[in-house]
């Protein structure tokens, strides 16, 4: 009968009859050196990859042995497949990869690298043997460590930054550390921490009492008002101003105030300071910290789950004209700098002034005459078509001229004019856009009338070369202004208030520098409609216009659509107490814009924004006034109001004047908060 391997170590069993005379010198010391290795032998193996222990039956090998001693330098980590039957292994790694140990279809084992741990296979199955504490073979706790009441080393008077510290240790180092800075927390629950020139206190939230105020005018609070005011202001221009400091009884949160109206308003403390701008809906904290003066020294806060405070950055204005003004334009250049076009109300002459931002101020250039003719400036329109070239149009008491204006540095000049509309004198609107870089459209009509002139115009370097006029026959028109705006590069659209107020349209097409007009289109007959002050070209198929809306009281805004030809009326939005000339709209996004206008409150302007979204319609974000306190005060009526243009993000540069007053500020505004 022949001999047969023992099932884990392969040890040769003798078989009947098997190695007569020979055994003890042959077989058996083999056996006892396999016995041996398998008890404390040790098999040294390079690892290069994944790889098979060496296992045969009756001579030495790899499995057999009792420690394996893995080295080498393998690229991955890699598995070791052992033969499946019982066996333990002491397994020391240092290849610097992760070894798995396997036998076949059952659990594996792994050893990190730079670590030695016992491993038992049940035939099937690879573990690690868990070692006597709480340790796994990857060093993880497997229970809460138990130190059988002992005290770990240097706990309670740790020493180095591994050691171990106690709780108490932890809060008496802490508290050690700031006394005298933070005051006991005892006795003191439901308090806010509170400091006044660097010292630390308690002070109870002082909120137990709230009123509720709609108000048209100014609203004054008290030292005894309510702590939690919920205001409303109705009328624009108006503000909410703190108490007198000094008949505070305490520092610390004075007042939660509430914006529960639809326009925004100024905080101002009790000399007039602004201290806040809150938007409709937002909530802010006024914490007065000093009662050394009438004013105060007032903090304000946001919370964070009410809407932000709202304000914005506003520089010192920069004078620019100090002649009467009759009319302005502003049109963006760069990221830092605008062209300023302004028609005196007496003399005959245009100025230019290139404006640059310089360190959030405004830094105009020289004024530069322009040229032009008449004393009674209708409208300006400005054009950009590079950062050093502006096309302009401009109407008098004559003839609508235009122009190329090139910017050299910051010089301004106006080139070759030429009257693309013929002679007509127009007392209504005119208007221009661009549809490409080289390719102008312009429109003019009179007060009343049924003719609508229009005329195209090429643009090379300084100088445009305008075609023939082409009339559009409309009903009467009704209004001292209308917009033109772009819908391709070779079409555009003018927006008019026709008969009895209606808003209408007509689409001019152009083929080189010939106008066709597809007719006279009533867009909207319910709101009636003044006169149309801006136009923007959104897309092919939608426009925005501003216009003076006396059905509804308010300037407002459209958005038209334009379907294969036809316009129609998307969306109606009235802005409510916008005057109509005297505001403008700025485009800071493919679909957000500003609207602001100017009220003068008490010779101080104040500027209004209103934020809109559009889509398939118009929505109104909020409306907030930023308050400007310009080194000349500006008197009388507003008109020709503010123009403005987005240089970058939200850096707006605007203007501001007033045909009664002989100072016309320029400003800037900063980045706006939120």
């Amino acid at each position: 009968m022949p001999s047969t391997p023992t099932n884990s170590l392969r040890l040769e069993k003798q078989g009947q009859g098997e190695h007569l005379n020979s055994w003890g010198s042959g077989s058996l010391n083999t056996a006892l050196d396999m016995i041996d290795a398998a008890i404390a032998g040790t098999a040294a193996i390079v690892v290069t990859g994944s790889f098979t222990l060496a296992s045969v039956n009756y001579t030495a090998d790899q499995a057999r042995n009792a420690i394996l001693s893995l080295t080498g330098t393998p690229a991955a980590p890699f598995t070791v497949t052992t033969p499946g039957v019982s066996k333990i292994y002491y397994v020391r790694n240092a290849t610097g990869q992760t070894a798995t140990f396997a036998c076949g279809a059952g659990a594996t084992a792994t050893v990190p690298t730079g670590q030695t741990w016992i491993l038992f296979c049940d035939g099937v199955n690879w573990a690690g043997i868990v070692l006597p504490g709480t340790l796994d073979q990857n060093q993880a706790a497997v229970a809460p460590v138990n130190f059988g009441g002992q005290a770990g080393v240097n706990a309670a008077n740790p020493q180095n930054p591994q050691d171990l510290c106690t709780k108490a240790y932890a809060d008496a180092l802490a508290w050690t550390a700031n006394a005298g800075i933070l005051p006991g927390q005892v006795g003191n629950d439901g308090k806010f921490l509170f400091t006044k020139n660097q010292v630390a206190s308690w002070m109870n939230l002082p909120l137990a009492t709230s009123s509720s105020i709609t108000s048209a005018a100014n609203v004054i609070l008290t030292a005894s008002s309510a702590s939690c005011q919920s205001i409303a202001i109705t009328a624009a221009g108006c503000a909410v101003q703190l108490p007198d400091a000094t008949t505070l009884s305490f520092t610390g949160i004075a007042f939660l105030i509430h914006n529960t109206g639809t326009l925004a308003y100024l905080v101002t403390d009790y000399a007039g300071g602004v201290v806040a701008i809150i938007p409709p809906n937002g909530k802010a904290l006024f914490l007065s910290q000093s009662d050394a003066s009438a004013a105060g020294n007032w903090k304000v806060g946001n919370l964070s789950d009410f809407s932000p405070l709202q304000t914005s950055l506003i520089s010192t204005a920069s004078v620019v004209n100090t002649a009467a003004l009759g009319n302005q334009a502003i049109v963006r250049l760069s990221a830092t700098t605008a062209l300023y076009v302004y028609g005196p109300s007496s003399g005959p002459t245009l100025v230019g002034v290139v404006l640059t931002l310089n360190n959030g101020g405004v830094q105009p250039g020289l004024p530069a005459p322009l040229g032009g003719q008449g004393t009674s400036w209708e409208q300006i329109n400005l054009q950009a078509i590079s950062s050093t070239q502006v096309a302009i149009l401009y109407s008098a008491d004559a003839p609508p001229t235009a122009g190329i204006i090139t910017i050299t540095g910051t010089v301004p000049t106006l080139g070759p004019t030429v009257t693309p509309l013929g002679s007509i004198i127009p007392r209504g609107g005119v208007g221009m856009c661009l549809l490409s870089p080289t390719l102008a459209l312009f429109a003019c009509a009179p007060n009343s009338g049924t003719t609508l002139t229009t005329a195209a115009a090429t643009i090379s370097g300084n100088t445009l070369a305008p075609g023939d006029t082409h009339a559009v026959t409309v009903a009467a028109y009704n209004g001292n202004y209308f917009a033109v705006a772009p819908l391709t590069a070779t079409s555009g659209a003018v927006f008019l208030p026709g008969a009895s107020a209606a808003l209408t349209g007509v689409i001019l097409n152009v083929a080189g520098t010939t106008v066709s007009d597809t007719g006279q289109q009533t867009i909207d007959g319910t709101n009636t409609t003044n006169a149309i002050y801006q136009a923007i070209g959104l897309s092919p198929s939608q426009v925005l216009l501003r216009a003076s809306c006396s059905s509804s009281g308010s300037s407002a805004l459209y958005l038209i659509g334009n379907n294969a030809g036809t316009l129609t009326e998307q969306s109606f939005l009235a802005l409510g107490g916008v005057g109509g000339a005297d505001c403008n709209i700025v485009q800071t996004g493919a679909s957000s814009f500003k609207v602001f206008d100017v009220e003068n409150t008490t010779n101080r302007p104040i500027v209004r924004q209103v934020n809109i979204t559009i889509g398939n319609n118009i929505a109104c974000t909020y409306s907030q006034y930023l308050n400007s306190a310009p080194s000349v005060a500006v008197t009388g009526p507003m008109s020709p109001g503010v123009k403005g243009v987005l240089l970058s993000g939200t850096n707006l540069m605007w203007a501001y004047g007033s045909s009664g007053n002989s100072s016309y500020p320029i400003a800037a505004e900063g980045t706006f908060l939120q």
